[in-house]
């Protein structure tokens, strides 16, 4: 569920909210009128069979706004005020139970027979003190100086401003990654190999996959090189007349905007047919024996097609088309999207499929631990469709599928335009095939937009479904990407502009909700926030902004200073509608231990007395999300908390910055839009 909007401290409060308020202002001697409920979140601890509300509050200091976590039982309302303390014991005990298995996996060696066969992926261990991503960052900033000035600017070190030595650091940045990847799995390959078993390796990566017996699979957790084993298998299934003038695309076409000199990886089985491939830029196919693929081929030209009458999104994006077999698994899936990624260094990738079977449930599986991975390790920009669900509940299921379910990626749902381009009747889609909402167990609210995918009609042919919601906003994150360069490399920041952009919401919530997240993409307005990049002034326009997430600008908290800031400010006037968004990366580890938060933001912004307005502080999310009317002219504050956990430490990562207000251009667009 999404996180709740924040919640005054006036009657009626929740018992929970209550007893935590109470605790608070007894424990901290703050008077009750000066602390404001943020936020209410259930917090399972399966292993320690707990469940709590947890509960944060906000002090609303003139010089800083704090806030407080804390546990309340939901049964017996007992507060439980170390939350960082059940974190602890809750990884602890996670750790003793599955050791190097994923939950997957562990509970299929639970109910198989020693001899039975079981198709795993293993994550090779890290060999140095420095992890692999940072030891290569550091590499390459030796060989390059403009690579150094970039990473310690803009935390990417080939985020630079001409594109061919753009191109050049990223590739030798992924040469250097991908032999460090392969050292560290060639005694896993050698292990497997002596033992009669086929390897299937994910090449430059530090994963490999093969059948293993039960009784191997034990045998193989024991050895110092190998990190962790996942469950494998799985099979990939498949998850624009009216759709791009409902996403209000044709007035970015008008400003010059086309998705020209993007790299644009499609991601799925098989390949795209000639029918497409006559109108989209194709500059390099993974595989060409594999057969044409109808759904792919529609996928595409929504994307990227320059048809006159059905134009796809960024109609002059570079297309790479990153096929695998249908009959394949997650790990020829993963191979695909390595070769786009690493190979070819697709800026943005889209992935309009999701794996069928045991990966329909809530778990994180290792592909979407991948997605993860390689987002942080080469800033690009993943969207995936959120999955299809059926009407009947007994022939398809809500949850958000693999490969959807990662902090790192874009995940989209199906709104329905109604076959027209007004918003007005646009809705989320309950009939036919409609979109999946259910969130993951790490509870991150999934999806995060919506996008046409209703009867979406393309020169190769008319479907619906998640599928064809995705490559709509991959499309737009290619034009935001012509728009600013730089927004190749930042992925924090193109998910903040996306989610700002969002405005309308099809559930009719303003700010999140559970099957349409932000809302459903509005590209005009998501230009106008790209146009201008932020910087230590004032935006008088919407804007956004990158943030390396460092000791320079947003050291990690300690228990003597129990929260850091990061500020950012804009101008806005009485009555204006105003949305802000923070998105940053989960950790991510490169040998598959750990995809979680290490770090966490908290969102506030305040009013130009300083007193705060509106604030966001999920526990589960990559992103915080506000949208109020301003009450007073004048200059309004980001305030962004890094809160300190003694359970997590994260010496970098990246933050994006959106904001921005209602557009009273809105109705040309409309009209422009044809609708």
């Amino acid at each position: 569920m999404p996180t709740p909007e924040p919640k005054p401290t006036t009657p009626p409060l929740s018992p929970e909210a209550q007893a935590a308020l109470t605790y608070l202002a007894e424990q901290e001697k703050i008077p009750t009128d000066q602390l404001v409920v943020t936020s209410e979140e259930f917090r399972d601890f399966p292993l320690l069979g707990r469940r709590f509300v947890l509960v944060t509050i906000l002090h609303d200091q003139a010089d800083a706004p704090q806030s407080y976590r804390v546990l309340v039982d939901p049964t017996s309302k007992a507060v439980e005020p170390d939350f960082d303390g059940v974190l602890l014991a809750e990884q602890a005990a996670t750790q003793d139970k599955y050791g190097k298995f994923d939950l997957p996996l562990y509970d299929k060696l639970q109910a198989s027979e020693e001899n039975e066969a079981i198709p795993i992926v293993i994550w090779a261990a890290e060999t140095g003190e420095e992890d692999a991503v940072k030891a290569a960052d550091h590499e390459v900033a030796e060989l390059y100086p403009e690579a150094a000035k970039a990473l310690a600017e803009r935390g990417v070190a080939w985020s630079v401003d001409d594109e061919a030595l753009r191109l050049e650091i990223k590739r030798k940045f992924a040469e250097l990654l991908a032999a460090r990847s392969a050292k560290r799995t060639e005694p896993i390959v050698a292990w497997l190999e002596e033992k009669g078993y086929s390897v299937e390796k994910v090449e430059g990566s530090p994963i490999v996959a093969a059948t293993l017996r039960k009784q191997d699979i034990l045998a193989l957790a024991e050895l110092t090189f190998v990190a962790q084993i996942q469950l494998g298998g799985g099979q990939a299934a498949p998850s624009s007349n009216i759709s791009v003038p409902t996403s209000r695309v044709p007035a970015v076409w008008s400003r010059g905007m086309s998705g020209s000199g993007v790299r644009l990886a499609i991601v799925e089985a098989d390949k795209i047919n000639n029918t497409a491939r006559n109108c989209l830029n194709v500059i390099a196919t993974l595989d060409n024996t594999l057969p044409d693929s109808l759904h792919k081929s529609a996928v595409s030209a929504i994307a990227s097609c320059n048809d006159a009458t059905k134009r796809g999104v960024a109609y002059n994006a570079q297309i790479l088309d990153a096929g695998y077999s249908a009959s394949g698994t997650m790990v020829t899936a993963a191979t695909a999207l390595n070769w786009a990624v690493t190979q070819n260094l697709a800026d943005v990738t889209n992935q309009s499929e999701r794996f069928t079977g045991q990966q329909l449930d809530t778990n994180l599986y290792y592909l979407d631990m991948f997605y993860d991975y390689l987002v942080k390790a080469y800033d690009f920009t993943a969207v995936i469709a959120a999955g299809n669900k059926d009407p009947d509940p007994t022939k398809g299921t809500i949850n958000v599928g693999t490969p959807a379910k990662g902090w790192n990626v874009i995940t989209v749902g199906n709104s329905e335009d109604q076959n027209t381009a007004s918003w007005a009747d646009d809705k989320i889609n309950e009939s036919a095939i409609g979109s999946s909402y259910e969130n993951p167990s790490s509870g991150v609210e999934k999806p995060e937009v919506a996008a046409p995918g209703t009867n979406i009609d393309t020169v190769a042919g008319q479907l619906t479904g998640t599928s064809l919601s995705a490559p709509h906003v991959a499309g737009l994150a290619a034009l935001l990407m012509q728009r600013k360069n730089v927004l190749k490399d930042y992925p924090s920041a193109v998910k903040a502009i996306i989610m700002a952009s969002a405005v309308e919401n099809n559930e009719g919530d303003k700010r999140l909700s559970g099957k349409d997240g932000a809302g459903a993409i509005d590209a005009a307005l998501a230009d106008w926030i790209a146009q201008t990049e932020g910087g230590a002034g004032t935006c008088s326009s919407p804007c956004w902004w990158n943030i390396p997430i460092d000791d320079n600008n947003l050291p990690e908290p300690n228990q003597n200073q129990p929260s850091n800031y990061l500020y950012r400010t804009f101008n806005a006037t009485r009555g204006e509608r105003i949305r802000v968004v923070i998105s940053w990366l989960s950790s991510a580890a490169a040998d598959g231990t750990l995809d979680q938060l290490r770090t966490e933001l908290n969102l506030h912004v305040r009013r130009p007395n300083v007193t705060t307005i509106a604030s966001s502080t999920s526990s589960v999310n990559g992103f915080e999300i506000v949208d109020f009317v301003a009450d007073a002219a004048g200059t309004y504050t980001i305030a962004v908390e890094r809160p300190f956990l003694s359970t997590y430490n994260e010496s970098d990562n990246a933050l994006g910055i959106a904001w921005v207000k209602d557009a009273t251009y809105l109705p040309d667009v409309r009209r422009n839009s044809g609708g």
